[in-house]
């Protein structure tokens, strides 16, 4: 599986969190028929590359308030909703295999994206968060890092129907038992 490093700009997500959203995006395909993946949060598109090589034929969607993306990465065969994740949701009606959740980084924005888009998931579907593990450095460049830790820690807590994943670097992903 060939991952565009260098197409999909972008040096805040690893290449070892690349190949993972790639394995998890193929791992998506191989459990269900037609795939729905949703990725809020796409800045510059690395991302949507990965899901993208990973699950070919799935219907993938950005979701990000910031439209530039959009006009430079049209070959990624996605759906790109500009608007806010807190508001489009409602307007969101497919149910979702594959959630990977990257967009605002402040407690409230993680939180809020948990509690509108999680739901919107099927049993067996995935659900992947980015910054879970920030680096020191970051931390001191971006302080509010931390609340993304502290959203999913409280829902996790409350959630016991997901089960937890390995996953590498700054990732932390779990899946919804059936």
């Amino acid at each position: 599986m060939s991952v565009p490093w260098e197409k999909a700009c972008g040096k805040a997500i690893t290449r070892r969190e690349r190949e993972y959203l790639c394995l998890a995006a193929h791992q998506v395909t191989v459990s269900f028929k037609r795939p729905v993946i949703v990725n809020i949060g796409i800045f510059r598109c690395a991302s949507m590359y990965c899901l993208r090589v990973g699950a070919p034929r799935a219907r993938l969607v950005g979701v990000d308030i910031d439209p530039c993306a959009v006009k430079v990465h049209q070959d990624l065969r996605a759906e790109f909703i500009i608007e806010d994740s807190r508001i489009c949701y409602k307007k969101f009606k497919s149910k979702i295999h594959l959630l990977f959740i990257d967009g605002d980084h402040h407690y409230a924005g993680v939180k809020a994206d948990i509690k509108n888009w999680v739901p919107k998931m099927v049993p067996g579907g995935v659900v992947i968060f980015h910054d879970y593990k920030p680096l020191p450095k970051d931390l001191r460049k971006i302080p509010h890092l931390e609340g993304v830790r502290r959203a999913i820690n409280e829902w996790a807590k409350g959630c016991p129907s997901w089960n937890r994943l390995p996953t590498p670097d700054s990732l932390a992903a779990f899946q919804w038992v059936r």
